[in-house]
């Protein structure tokens, strides 16, 4: 029984050292009205002891794959996280290198936060398109980075607060129709407005109700 017990301790004791939190990717820039819905992109959050994970995930039920990923460069990201890397080696189907295609995020995410103040990091796929290098659908990639004086709770909320100390923008390809959004980390979201025809129709639908009624 004490074995038993001992053991059970142990177990918590893991499971309660193995923390995570998950980062959702809200698309902030779609200059060609693309349907988005199908988007699934998220970010696992993993403390390591000395250093966190940012696993880049691509869950999405439509054709796409991350292009660039930035890691913003701040105050608080700059003074409190080192090293910054991508893990190697990278998993199958997915290889990344150093630097972002374009340089930095799309203009606009000065509407969500403020103008982009530099990379901390920023990586690229190495060959570009569906099928290729970089995160397609069920893939993934592992960013690094080592604590410099702050804890993962630390890191946790200033990613996830409402104010985020630093951002996380994506560059997102191959999308139906072969467009292209951005995404960041943060709750606002820009989403397709109707066309003028499906509002219409949306029209002729509330009059026909009326009338049934």
């Amino acid at each position: 029984m004490l074995r038993r017990a001992s053991m059970v301790l142990v177990l918590g004791a893991l499971a309660a050292a193995a923390q995570a939190e998950r980062v959702d990717i809200t698309i902030f820039e779609n200059a060609d009205n693309a349907n988005v819905s199908g988007l699934n992109l998220w970010v696992d959050l993993v403390d390591q002891g000395s250093h966190a994970d940012f696993v880049f995930h691509n869950d999405s039920s439509i054709s796409s794959f991350i292009r660039s990923i930035y890691i913003e460069s701040t105050d608080y990201s700059d003074a409190n996280l080192e090293n910054s890397r991508l893990k190697n080696p990278q998993p199958l189907g997915v290889k990344f290198v150093n630097g972002g295609s374009p340089p930095n995020p799309a203009g606009s995410i000065k509407n969500f936060g403020g103008a982009w103040q530099g990379n901390l990091l920023a990586v690229k796929a190495k060959s570009p398109g569906t099928g290729k290098d970089g995160i397609d659908q069920g893939e993934y990639l592992v960013l690094q980075f080592d604590y410099n004086g702050i804890n993962f709770q630390q890191l946790r909320t200033a990613l996830t607060g409402d104010a985020p100390q630093f951002r996380i923008a994506e560059h997102i390809q191959g999308l139906p129709g072969g467009y292209s959004v951005w995404g960041k980390n943060g709750s606002e979201r820009i989403v397709p407005l109707p066309s003028a025809a499906a509002m219409g129709l949306a029209g002729l639908g509330l009059v026909g109700l009326r009338r049934r009624r």
